[in-house]
């Protein structure tokens, strides 16, 4: 337990720009490892924004031994595209497909704005006496809109079920249905 904790720590911490100078947006659980395969992937990081009238969402889900899966989410001048990664942690086995399409993008995405994905926290509030688990399910979002950017993650959002964790959910199931997790009771 106190090395999952030590490592939920290490994973959390703040990162630097190249020059090691400026900090970046505030990070989300999961926020530096996510930016790491971003680089394998050779994908630009979503949080130095993205060209006016280009749209990019990252859901990035998995972080137990399930391994890790993206779902990256694209709008380029009235055009949606989606595909999925897996396993991202494992970049030697990479398979990419197109997501489903029978929900069309708009709708998704204009679900997830009503749902608040802008406003989403880095990550959740928890009380003090929240234990984390040391596997399970984990998600980070990432969402950035010309120069607007913002990432929020959770770990095992359905067993702490905060607040902050239900409004993720909520994203999460607007974009991708078959992602839906449900708080445990």
């Amino acid at each position: 337990m106190r090395s999952a904790t030590l490592a939920l720590s290490l994973l959390t911490a703040p990162l630097a720009d190249s020059a090691g100078q400026t900090p970046l947006p505030p990070q989300a659980i999961f926020g530096d490892v996510v930016q790491r395969f971003a680089a394998e992937l050779h994908l630009s990081p979503l949080s130095a924004g993205v060209p006016l009238g280009i749209l990019e969402l990252r859901i990035w889900e998995g972080f137990g031994l399930t391994g890790v899966r993206l779902y990256q989410i694209h709008r380029e001048g009235g055009h949606w595209s989606a595909r999925r990664f897996y396993p991202v942690d494992h970049p030697d086995r990479i398979e990419t497909e197109p997501l489903d399409e029978s929900l069309p993008w708009a709708v998704r995405w204009s679900e997830a704005e009503a749902a608040g994905i802008w406003e989403l926290t880095p990550s959740p509030a928890r009380p003090s006496d929240y234990v984390p688990r040391d596997d399970g399910w984990s998600v980070v979002v990432e969402a950035a809109e010309g120069p607007r950017y913002n990432i929020s993650g959770s770990d095992n959002p359905d067993y702490a079920c905060t607040a902050d964790d239900q409004r993720l959910l909520t994203v999460v199931h607007a974009l991708l249905p078959t992602l839906t997790r449900y708080c445990q009771d």
